[in-house]
């Protein structure tokens, strides 16, 4: 069996070698530069889901509220423990 390479790539058969047209490499590099764009941004989609979420809360906030609720509760005592505090710092 043989096959007619002239008649299937007319390109082909006039320039010897149809790869290396502008249009040919053009078109590869645009495919190319597509992939490593799709292929970025699934990775960043892989990343952002393994990243652990961020906490609800800050050690902050959460003394913060525990201060507050016993501040509510003895007002007097919160007020020795900021003074001793005040006067640790001096």
């Amino acid at each position: 069996m043989t096959v007619d390479v002239t008649h299937a790539l007319p390109a082909a058969a006039e320039d010897g070698n149809a790869l290396e047209s502008p249009d040919a490499n053009s078109s590869i590099d645009a495919a190319t530069a597509e992939m490593r764009a799709l292929k970025a941004k699934q990775t960043e989609e892989i990343l952002n889901l393994i990243k652990q979420p961020a906490s609800a809360t800050k050690k902050s906030e959460v003394l913060v509220k525990q201060l507050q609720a016993e501040a509510r509760k003895d007002s007097l005592a919160m007020a020795q423990v900021i003074r001793s505090w005040i006067t640790a710092d001096d």
